[in-house]
């Protein structure tokens, strides 16, 4: 899921910043960031993040997931900034 949505949404020069910000608002911030907790190891299915190994737990790919949406400057849901 997480591979998903990088790809097609977050990613993806075409989808509008509004449509990101809607999709990653603060609640849904907040129910990610509550996965932190999770230190099982995901299914294949929920572990798509760079392909990485399965070994991976649920944090991990949750916090690889929230690096790529929220800390590139211009992608995701952070902006550009000159400062």
């Amino acid at each position: 899921m997480f591979a998903a949505v990088l790809e097609h949404v977050v990613l993806d020069a075409t989808v509008t910043r509004a449509v990101r910000l809607g999709l990653l608002s603060g609640v849904a911030l907040q129910q990610l960031a509550k996965l932190y907790e999770r230190r099982t190891a995901p299914t294949p299915a929920e572990d798509e993040v760079d392909d990485a190994p399965a070994s991976r737990t649920i944090a991990d790919a949750v916090h690889d997931f929230l690096l790529k949406a929220c800390c590139m400057r211009g992608q995701g849901i952070c902006f550009p900034d000159r400062g």
